[in-house]
């Protein structure tokens, strides 16, 4: 954790001082680069470093101070260092009367100072946490209501189930062992055909399986007037199929739509990184840059990438920030990775989403753009 810390101060330093060695350093890039740290998250392994500040010496000190002023005075996020045990060690820093430079005991004393005078939340009771019973029992609606992130898991589950036998079964047991004991089978019926994953015909079937009777009682109304004007069935699988195809599409709108551009842009440049190393190895070559001052230097090949690429093996696409470390997790992002044909974790039982060896320079580059223009600038 020191050996992080510091080097992430180190290179800090050196990214400033390029900064202003070059006419157009910019100090929103270093900003940006620092709100990456602002979160209870990384505070809190700062925290933990802190705990020793007894032993860690002047200068470890001062790359942890230095951080969290950034995030509290630059960035405003005074609030991401409201955690107990960085309020502690600050008390006790306090207390001992540590040597300690100005800026910093100034900044201790303005996050104790203004931990004090703001205003916590109001403790939860039981009036607001537990809603009626009797409204529970009397609304049926509440076995039947799909949030928009079940929605999205369902459709990941029914990825991985449709070629089961008993795809609802599974597709339940899925969201069992996901803390979900609310969905029932049916439930599970009904929203497949409401989003269009499964056409008419498919939900007709998978009704009789768990209802013999289903035929007699299919001729409600709404559901007559859905038959009488629905498709024929080579319509409804030509129309699931063209659906399928724009598929990657409908992703990335989505995750746009959702601010989540950056992350797309991510994934583009991890595999214009690999695209880049295999044209590199395959011809042989190394190409150069103008650098600080007119210099010329070689580029300097994502590293990950390219130890991967010359043994040979799959790429990890490793997440450098929390942003990233979520949306591998997020079930709409992880459906686009499954229709690109990146390898997930659980298929290649490894840790991290992988960009398979066997993609060529092409290929990495026709999918990157299936991903959104390309920024040419960079």
């Amino acid at each position: 954790l020191q050996d992080l810390i510091v080097t992430n101060h180190t290179l800090l330093l050196l990214l400033d001082g390029v900064r202003e060695l070059t006419a157009d350093g910019i100090p929103g890039d270093m900003l940006g680069h620092i709100k990456q740290f602002a979160t209870v998250e990384i505070m809190h392994q700062y925290g933990l470093l802190l705990e020793d500040f007894r032993e860690n010496g002047a200068f470890v000190n001062d790359c942890i101070f230095t951080m969290m002023h950034h995030v509290g005075g630059d960035l405003g996020q005074i609030n991401v260092l409201f955690q107990p045990s960085i309020l502690k060690t600050y008390s006790q820093i306090w207390e001992t009367e540590y040597e300690l430079c100005d800026d910093w005991s100034d900044l201790i004393e303005y996050v104790i100072h203004k931990f004090i005078n703001t205003p916590q939340p109001a403790p939860l009771t039981l009036s607001t946490t537990l809603p009626d019973i009797s409204t529970q029992l009397l609304s049926s609606n509440l076995l039947v209501t799909w949030t928009q992130e079940e929605k999205d898991s369902l459709h990941w589950y029914y990825v991985q189930c449709r070629q089961s036998k008993c795809v609802v079964a599974d597709i339940l047991k899925l969201f069992q062992e996901n803390g979900n004991q609310q969905k029932t089978r049916l439930s599970i019926i009904e929203q497949l055909l409401e989003q269009n994953i499964i056409t008419l015909i498919q939900y007709d079937d998978l009704m009789k399986v768990e209802n013999p009777d289903y035929e007699r009682n299919v001729q409600t109304p709404a559901l007559s007037v859905a038959s009488a004007d629905s498709p024929k069935p080579e319509d409804g699988d030509s129309k699931t199929s063209s659906k399928a195809v724009d598929d990657i599409q409908v992703l990335r709108d989505r995750l746009q739509k959702e601010n989540r551009g950056k992350l797309i842009a991510w994934l583009q440049k991890s595999l214009l990184d690999c695209c880049f190393v295999k044209l590199n190895l395959l011809s042989g070559t190394i190409h150069v840059t103008t650098g600080i001052g007119g210099s010329i230097g070689e580029v300097v090949m994502e590293p990950v990438s390219y130890h991967c690429i010359l043994k040979k093996k799959s790429i990890p696409v490793v997440p450098w920030n929390q942003d990233q470390f979520a949306i591998l997790s997020y079930q709409p992002f992880i459906l686009l990775l499954h229709k690109l044909g990146f390898h997930l974790p659980a298929d290649a039982k490894k840790m991290f989403v992988r960009i398979p060896e066997f993609w060529t320079a092409d290929i990495l580059y026709n999918i990157a753009l299936k991903l959104g223009p390309l920024d040419k600038c960079k």
